[in-house]
Order: C-alpha cells, then sequence, then structure tokens
C-alpha cells in the first residue's frame, strides 16, 4: 500500500465506458457546439452570413450539421 498521499491523488481512476456510435441528424446541436469549440469561434462567425429568415448562427450550423453530404455533415461525424 502506498502511503505517500501525492501518489495515492495521482492514482487513476476508474472512468465508465465510452460508447462509440455513428452519429445521426439528431446529434447535430451538440456538432455545432463541438465544431465552434473546435474553431474556436470562427464557424459562428461564418454561420452568421448564411442566416436564412428568422435564424440564429446557430440554427446555420445544426442546420448544416444535419445535411447528408457535405465536409460539415452528421454522417462525416
Amino acid at each position: 500500500m502506498n502511503s505517500n498521499p501525492k501518489l495515492a491523488a495521482q492514482s487513476p481512476q476508474p472512468r465508465p465506458p465510452i460508447e462509440l456510435r455513428a452519429a445521426t441528424p439528431d446529434d447535430a446541436d451538440v456538432m455545432a457546439k463541438l465544431i465552434n469549440l473546435a474553431g474556436e469561434g470562427l464557424p459562428v462567425y461564418l454561420w452568421q452570413d448564411m442566416i436564412e429568415g428568422n435564424e440564429t448562427a446557430w440554427d446555420v450550423g445544426r442546420r448544416r450539421a444535419q445535411r447528408e453530404e457535405g465536409g460539415f455533415s452528421y454522417r462525416n461525424t
């Protein structure tokens, strides 16, 4: 048994299993948030120029993520 508290605090903790699955159009909200985070805010800035009607920039990101084709599509996730 390790009596050093620093080493004991660094011991790996059990983690819940990660479930991997194919993305679906229902994942569009999370996908838009992740792509914007990875792009450091640039995606939402660019989506502002693609707004149609009463959409927000986030609506554009979600719409693009729900597409069947394109570089930013749930099928490519």
